[in-house]
């Protein structure tokens, strides 16, 4: 694409993936340090975000993504202890039929909860007309968190003049609505590696300079296999796990590794800007500036 449009020769170039775990983008293009070095030579700056990592799919991931319903104590010890002994060979997207079964236990135990923010409200009419309205200068940074957000963009994008102006469904010949998730997709996709590993081995190597985040209060792709997974890659520590601030409040916590930094959001669920906006900005806005998130030095004082 540098050579396509010579433009990003001299810019900033920053990749936002979401999910590696489901391997959307990196297992088509693989970073090569030989590659990198021509980037180098034409001052072509890459660099990515990953966001809602776990980055391994091989189990024990599973037990691992089920350890974060353990952990609030949302599903029992006997359902967890099943689902090690049923899941522990099994990829997280193809499960085994004694695996699938498990996993079913757990859902009836936990109940009717959103596993992308296990903490906030389900979408229902209630929780729509009790939203507070956003106020102040940017409403949007401050306001509380809507869960029906799926609802207004399927809502939306079904709508015919949307269609139309994204030049989708022309010809009318898809008879069934548009979803947020295709289960047929998801449940038919074979096309991505057991484990990333291997390639952010890869990418760490080539020199890129890579941030990952994740909400804290997400069950679908949790921190907890996502520190694992980090953990999993033998990484030396440049900077230990520490609080990172906004103001004088703890925004989340953060790790330094070679080649790679872990981000946590405190309260965010599985699209953290959506949870926490101001807390998402200030992030990216160290990212692009090239600094760890903001601790708290000795004498109190914001690093």
């Amino acid at each position: 694409m540098v050579r396509e449009v010579p433009a990003l020769q001299v810019s900033r170039f920053l990749h936002c993936w979401r999910e590696l775990c489901r391997a959307l983008c990196p297992g088509v293009i693989p970073a090569r340090p030989p590659e990198q070095q021509r980037h180098r030579e034409t001052h072509h700056q890459l660099q990515r975000v990953h966001g809602r990592e776990c980055c391994d799919r091989r189990l024990p991931r599973l037990p691992r993504h089920v350890r974060v319903l353990v952990e609030p104590r949302l599903v029992s010890d006997e359902t967890y202890r099943l689902l090690n002994r049923s899941c522990i060979h099994d990829s997280s997207v193809h499960p085994s039929p004694a695996c699938g079964a498990a996993f079913n236990v757990s859902m009836e135990e936990q109940g009717n909860i959103d596993l992308y923010s296990i903490y906030t409200p389900t979408c229902n009419e209630t929780a729509t007309a009790s939203r507070r309205r956003p106020t102040g200068r940017y409403p949007w940074m401050t306001g509380s968190y809507d869960p029906c957000t799926d609802r207004y963009s399927t809502a939306y994008y079904n709508r015919p003049d949307v269609q139309r102006a994204l030049h989708a469904n022309v010809t009318g010949a898809i008879n069934y609505p548009w979803v947020t998730c295709s289960d047929p997709i998801y449940n038919n996709w074979r096309d991505a590696p057991r484990s990333m590993l291997p390639i952010y081995k890869e990418l760490t190597e080539a020199g890129l300079r890579i941030w990952v985040f994740s909400g804290d209060t997400d069950a679908v792709v949790p921190l907890t296999a996502t520190r694992y997974s980090i953990d999993a890659m033998g990484l030396a520590t440049t900077n230990s796990w520490y609080p990172w601030y906004d103001v004088q409040e703890v925004g989340g916590w953060s790790q330094v590794y070679e080649g790679l930094t872990l981000v946590t959001v405190r309260g965010a669920g599985h699209e953290v800007p959506l949870h926490r906006p101001r807390q998402a900005l200030i992030m990216f806005q160290h990212f692009l500036q090239g600094k760890p998130m903001p601790g708290h030095t000795k004498n109190g004082t914001l690093a």
